[in-house]
């Protein structure tokens, strides 16, 4: 059984995102954060790993997170 069978996010985890009140201004991407923290919590996350080309270079930081780079340029526009 290969490792993205196994694992088809690679290790990758995003980190906790701290929410706090403010008066600033907020820019269009906002909750941009937020979107792709529960898209990652969500099972169709592992369905979505799966589906990725397996990235080779020794530069590349894995699959998974390129995939959800595109999908937040994706959502926001």
């Amino acid at each position: 059984m290969m490792l993205k069978e196994q694992d088809p996010k690679q290790g990758f985890k995003l980190g906790k995102i701290k929410l706090a009140v403010t008066k600033d201004h907020l820019v269009s991407a906002g909750g941009l954060g937020t979107i792709i923290e529960l898209f990652d919590q969500s099972p169709l996350s592992r369905e979505f790993a799966k589906c990725l080309p397996e990235r080779k270079s020794n530069n590349s930081l894995g699959a998974y997170r390129m995939g959800l780079m595109l999908l937040a340029s994706l959502i926001h526009g």
